[in-house]
């Protein structure tokens, strides 16, 4: 009888049926998560508004700040050295012009609407009627960028509102709208029910427009003929949360705070909302956004310059301080999988 030499014995491993039943569903979820980052890939989601001030040394506070980008809403880029991104705005109808729309096209691939054309009266923002915004648009979309909706005064998810009329004028007229932008402002200062508020707001928002959502101004102001702002210490508690919230929301591709620094002169409180103090450092407001959420931002929407990937039925990944080989981010070994939520988040 011939035998085998030690060599040519095979070698046989035996695990138990539990070891290897979590084994392969550990490699299974390996395999779904890494189909669902190369589908969705990671975002870059926080911004902030700003504006050329003799007061602020714009490039220090930006790359002090480090927001993932920033728009001043104009085509013109005011800072070079920073790794944050520009992205330009189209205001109103005086910037439809072959110089601005060439401009924007130089900033990548993401261009911004007309600035609240639903103004009050005719000396508040851009001032448009639906009808002049849909006449103009086809200009916009010829630079052939993704294009984010005109950002409203008046909430959009009401009936009858300004940008529903401007959707169903897109629809009718064929035009392309890649994303919507909006505009929030909290008057309840109580951050769990600020939080809350604007979480609704937005899924609301999402929900009857079906695209992904761009915030491009919030923070918590009372707007009015004197303008409210609550503490410093609440500003900050609520730009804090409200980072962690919007990096959960897969449909949430940006936000904005605003601003960067103060808002004219108006209202004794009026750096309440501001990152930066009269001069270079940064408010505790500021410090508090610009700190890490703690939570991975993943956008449903695919590369940029495709159609947004549809939600319903996808898996996201939430405050994911494991990776999915069981080790946290410093690599200490622990025993628990990433956690797993649904992209479309229930209302509370």
């Amino acid at each position: 009888m011939k035998t085998r030499t030690p060599e040519q014995s095979p070698r046989t491993v035996r695990h138990s049926p539990v070891f290897q039943t979590f084994e392969g569903f550990r490699i299974s979820l390996l395999l779904v998560l890494l189909s669902v980052t190369i589908q969705l890939g990671f975002s870059q989601k926080k911004g902030v508004g700003l504006w050329e001030h003799q007061s602020f040394n714009l490039e220090k506070a930006v790359n002090d700040l480090k927001p993932d980008w920033y728009y001043n809403w104009l085509t013109s880029k005011p800072i070079n050295n920073t790794s944050a991104q520009f992205v330009p705005m189209i205001w109103g109808w005086q910037f439809v012009t072959d110089a601005d729309l060439d401009r924007a096209k130089t900033h990548g691939n993401e261009l911004l609407g007309f600035n609240e054309p639903d103004g009050p009266n005719e000396t508040h923002q851009a001032n448009m009627t639906v009808e002049h915004a849909l006449d103009l648009w086809p200009r916009l979309m010829e630079t052939g960028m993704r294009l984010g909706s005109p950002g409203t005064a008046n909430p959009p998810d009401r009936a009858g509102s300004w940008l529903e009329k401007f959707m169903q004028g897109v629809e009718e007229r064929d035009l392309r709208v890649d994303f919507i932008c909006l505009h929030w402002y909290g008057y309840d200062f109580t951050t769990e029910i600020a939080v809350k508020q604007l979480r609704d707001f937005l899924i609301s928002v999402h929900e009857k427009f079906k695209r992904p959502i761009w915030l491009t101004e919030y923070s918590l102001i009372a707007w009015g003929y004197t303008p409210m702002f609550p503490s410093l210490e609440i500003q900050a508690a609520f730009a804090s949360e409200s980072a962690r919230m919007l990096d959960s929301l897969p449909f949430v591709e940006r936000y904005a705070w605003f601003s960067l620094h103060r808002y004219g002169e108006v209202g004794a409180g009026a750096t309440e909302n501001s990152f930066l103090h009269d001069g270079d450092s940064l408010t505790a407001v500021g410090k508090a956004y610009g700190k890490p959420s703690g939570v991975v931002s993943l956008s449903a929407t695919a590369a940029k310059g495709r159609a947004p990937i549809p939600t319903q039925g996808k898996m996201s990944i939430r405050y994911p301080l494991i990776d999915i080989m069981g080790f946290d981010i410093s690599g200490r070994r622990i025993n628990r999988l990433l956690p797993l939520t649904s992209p479309t988040p229930a209302r509370p």
